[in-house]
This record gives C-alpha cells, structure tokens and sequence, in this order.
C-alpha cells in the first residue's frame, strides 16, 4: 500500500510537468487541447515539483510529507477547474491524495500533542543533588537491595526521569488471535510518579491506530484513535485509571 501510494504521487506530479512542457512549447501534447500560457506554466511545474517533493518525504517517513501535497492539491485543482475540458479526471488522484494527507495531519496533530505534553511533564521535575546512601534502601527487601546494589544505583544522584522505547505486540480484542507490531516510548517523573505512554501501532500499511495513557497527579487518561481521526477509546476520570 505504501508503494502504491508513492506511485500515486509520482505519476500525479509527473503527468503535471506536461502542462509546463506544452506551455514552454518543448514537447507536443495532443491530449491537452487548450492552451497553456507561460504563466500557467509555471504554476504546473511548482503542482508537479510539489507532488513528488511529498513522496519522497513520505518514502523516508518525514512527518511533513502531507504539507506539500495539501498544497500541491490546492493548486492542482484549481489548474483542474481552469483546464476542465483535458484535465478533469486528474481530481481523482486528488482526492485519493487528500484522503492520505488528512490521516498523516491527523497523526502528525496527535503526536504533536503527546509531545507537549511530555514536555510539560519532564518541565515539572525538580532536580536535586541528593545521592542514594545505603541506609535509604536498608528497610527493602534483601532481593530488592541485592538489585540495586548490582546496579550500581548507590552512591549515585537520586533518578528524576527515565525514558523507554519499546517493541510490541497488541491486539485490540482479548478474543482475537492475530498480534500487530506496535513501537511505543513512555516518559516517566519520578517524583510525581506521573507518565505518559504513546504507542504506534500497524494494523497494515495506512491504516495505524495511535494511543496515549497518561498518569498525572494521580488522574489517569486513555486515548485510542483509528487512522488518528476516530476515537476508539476517550476515558479520563475514570477510577479504573486514577491511581
């Protein structure tokens, strides 16, 4: 699906710069009838140059990819409209094009908002130059104390923050046999014992579901969103979540 669409985009941008061949007269087009001024051109080639700088973007995974090809849609079908008679059926790419770009806004928009609010979380730590003694672990269990001693922990400033990224499976039902590859990363406040877990997972090319739990202040939330624009799950002040 992935491939498909890149090939979507760069025959949609290529079949632009024949506007701009016909205009600037370099090539004979006998499809396109009407004719293209020098200006119209011009604005062809910036469509065309548009359309396949966002493939290349989305090939690589530049979170930016849906930007050029919302306004390489824009000036397309306004080049569409103006043309109509040769140039009507190019709205259909432009639709399957929008369709794509509003699933990659929506995910850009909600990663967007995981990170702000990582970053207000990671704002709130207090940081301090008190060090771990061994007397401040001597009331733990002795596996416990066998651990952290191991892991060099004391003698060393207290751990404010920790960061993980992970690799998963989940599925979306208890019942349901087949698990989908997930990635996710969580931040953690250790001192307000708050976190926030964001996770990506791919149920077939295009077609992702994102979430976001969170753990502030002792309030819990869920969010779940199909493609990034349907909510599945939207649950806050929820005592099953608040701790």
């Amino acid at each position: 699906m992935k491939i498909l669409f890149f090939v979507i985009l760069f025959f949609h941008g290529v079949i632009h710069f024949l506007g701009f061949a016909k205009a600037f007269n370099l090539k004979e087009i006998k499809e396109l009838t009407l004719p293209i001024s020098q200006f119209n051109g011009v604005i062809w080639l910036i469509a065309g140059i548009l359309f396949l700088t966002s493939g290349l973007l989305f090939t690589f995974n530049n979170n930016y990819w849906w930007l050029p090809a919302v306004i390489g849609i824009i000036i397309s079908q306004f080049l569409i409209f103006t043309f109509w008679k040769d140039a009507k059926f190019g709205s259909i790419p432009n639709i399957i094009v929008l369709l794509v770009a509003m699933v990659g806004y929506a995910n850009f928009s909600f990663q967007n908002m995981v990170g702000l609010e990582v970053k207000k979380l990671l704002s709130d730590i207090k940081l301090d130059n008190q060090i771990v003694d061994p007397n401040m672990i001597s009331n733990l269990p002795v596996a416990v104390q066998s651990w952290l001693n191991y892991s060099g922990i004391v003698g060393k400033p207290f751990i404010h923050s920790v960061s993980l990224n992970q690799k998963v499976q989940m599925k979306m039902k208890s019942d349901q046999t087949e698990w989908y590859d997930a990635e996710a990363t969580q931040y953690f406040n250790v001192n307000s014992s708050s976190f926030i877990w964001s996770v990506k997972m791919e149920m077939m090319t295009l077609f992702q579901v994102v979430g976001r739990d969170k753990l502030i202040n002792g309030k819990g939330e869920m969010l779940i969103k199909l493609l990034g624009l349907l909510s599945l799950v939207d649950t806050k002040d929820n005592s099953k979540l608040n701790m």
